[in-house]
Parts: structure tokens; sequence; C-alpha cells
């Protein structure tokens, strides 16, 4: 057992630098939540409180570098969003606007390297083949960065320095 959140959610977004993890968002009973929750990955403990999103929301996904995190997209009754947000690690305190995606979506799968994140796929209204990415050290909206295969509702990404993988779906 290495800790718990500050309360229970599900649907959250994720993503870590070499020494803290970030949970961001999610839905709480009864609401979605802009909660930003922190862990320090190299002790054992609960969660802290980091600040939080700039919409209140859920199925967001996050991508990361060492410095900074950008959390986007997700989805509140009656509303799909497509905000990105970001922070930097190094300090706490709420998310700042950082673009948007070029359509509102949720549940993508997400991936990074210490210069780019890129989402693809996700729900928008049905299965999404879209991919789009930004460069994560500046702000400003995504930018189409081409097609997956195969269209796909809630994938998971994993990626290296190189690399980056979507599949299920």
């Amino acid at each position: 057992d290495f800790g718990d959140t500050s309360a229970l959610r599900t649907a959250t977004g994720g993503c870590a630098s070499p020494t803290r993890g970030l949970f961001m968002g999610g839905q709480v009973p009864g609401s979605q939540s802009d909660v930003i929750d922190y862990v320090t990955i190299a002790s054992l403990g609960n969660t802290t409180d980091f600040g939080n999103l700039t919409v209140s929301r859920k199925s967001t996904t996050s991508v990361s570098s060492r410095t900074r995190a950008i959390c986007g997209g997700g989805t509140a009754p009656g509303a799909t969003y497509n905000t990105l947000d970001y922070i930097t690690f190094s300090s706490t305190g709420n998310a700042v606007d950082f673009g948007d995606f070029l359509n509102a979506k949720e549940a993508q799968a997400g991936c990074s390297s210490q210069t780019r994140g890129i989402w693809n796929g996700g729900y928008q209204g049905g299965a999404n083949n879209t991919i789009e990415y930004v460069t994560i050290a500046s702000t400003g909206n995504a930018k189409d960065f081409g097609d997956t295969s195969v269209a796909r509702s809630a994938p998971m990404g994993v990626s290296s320095s190189t690399r980056g993988i979507a599949g299920g779906g």
C-alpha cells in the first residue's frame, strides 16, 4: 500500500515527472472534480493537494515532460471539453490554460517525450481516429499529427523517449 488519494475518484488523468506523480480531475460520487493531487514517488504516503484544473471534468488524458504536465479534454454532464491545462511539477498551484484541442473529446491515449505530447483516438460522439500534438515547453493550440489506422474509443498509450504506441479501445 503506497497511500491514499484525497478522495475516491474514477476516470482520472495521470502523469509523472521523475519525482512527482499527478492525478488530475476525475469523477467523485455525484459530480466531476477539478482537483489535482500529487505524490512524491520516492516515498510512501497519501496524496497532497497540488491545486485545481481550470474546469471540473472526468476522462481526461495527461502527457508530461520532466518539468511540465498537460491535462487535455474530458467531459462533464452536458459538456465535452477541448481544454488543455498545464502545470509545472516543481511548484504547486492551479493549472493554467495551455490552449485547445482541434475538437472536444475525452478518453484518449496519451504519449509523450521530453519535447512533445501526443493524444490519439478517444471518444468524440463515437470512436475517434485523430492524432494531435503540442510542444510541451510552449503554449498554444494542438496541431493535427495525422490519423490512426482504426478509430478507437478509450485506448491506452505508452511511450519511450522516441516512440509512442496506442492500442485497445
